[in-house]
């Protein structure tokens, strides 16, 4: 089993990404037992991509999978915006979120 995935995503997400999005991160279940995501160059993400990631997070954590994320404010706004931004990682608040 590798040790760390990393998935890098677009720079805008819409619905009709939904299914792309989906596969990468159901592609690394059960070959990984972390993961970093990669939204750092992410501008615009719609509330089914975001509900997504929130999903995957969730799910992953169940799975003892560790999930690290790197958000553009754009993200970690839209996160905040639809109520799916935590204090502590895995999202963090878009004031501490990376914009490279």
């Amino acid at each position: 089993m590798e040790d760390t995935s990393h998935i890098i995503l677009d720079s805008e997400l819409g619905i009709a990404d939904a299914e792309h999005v989906y596969e990468l991160l159901q592609s690394t279940y059960g070959s990984t037992s972390s993961i970093t995501i990669d939204a750092t160059r992410t501008e615009r993400i719609d509330t089914a991509i975001a509900q997504l990631l929130y999903a995957y997070m969730r799910s992953a954590q169940s799975n003892s999978m560790t999930v690290d994320w790197k958000l553009s404010r754009a993200v970690g706004s839209a996160m905040e915006k639809l109520g799916l931004v935590t204090q502590s990682p895995p999202f963090v608040a878009p004031s501490q979120a990376s914009n490279s």
